[in-house]
């Protein structure tokens, strides 16, 4: 009887997914899996090599015959705040962000990012002003000339 258990349990583990090497992560990873179960979408897999994916921003594992994936959004920044934050998508790999939003909330002034010096700017714009006005950013708007 303990003989047949023993294969029982083997079989049971190899089933599981419990013989991975890799533990699963503590997140849920961008595909939003937070209780194990498989999702239809996920390949099916035996081994952890047969969920290689061409990103280089993911970990990829088989978890309980399914491939799951890890992503990391650090992995794909490229340190220039005006094109905004890149993130790392499970299908897509690394995905731009959404650029970078200048105001000053002064009405006169056109602003931007500056790709040169990768930070805000904020050019006063003196056609924006009612005649007889300037732009003067230090004072919030138009004032007289």
């Amino acid at each position: 009887m303990r003989g047949l258990c023993l294969v029982v349990a083997i079989v049971l583990m190899s089933l599981s997914g419990c013989d991975d090497e890799r533990p699963p992560p503590d997140d849920a990873g961008a595909d939003g899996d937070v209780d194990g179960d498989a999702d239809a979408s996920e390949p099916e897999c035996r081994h952890d090599d047969d969920c290689v994916d061409a990103h280089e921003c993911t970990d990829e594992y088989c978890q309980g015959g399914r491939c799951r994936y890890t992503t990391h959004d650090d992995m794909c920044d490229d340190g220039l705040q005006c094109n905004g934050q890149e993130v790392c998508d499970s299908v897509e790999g690394c995905t731009d962000g959404e650029p970078l939003v200048c105001d000053d909330h002064i009405a006169c002034t056109n602003d931007r990012c500056d790709p040169v010096d990768d930070r805000c700017v904020a050019e006063p714009d003196h056609d924006l002003c009612p005649g007889g006005y300037r732009c003067d950013p230090a004072q919030d708007g138009c004032v007289p000339m």
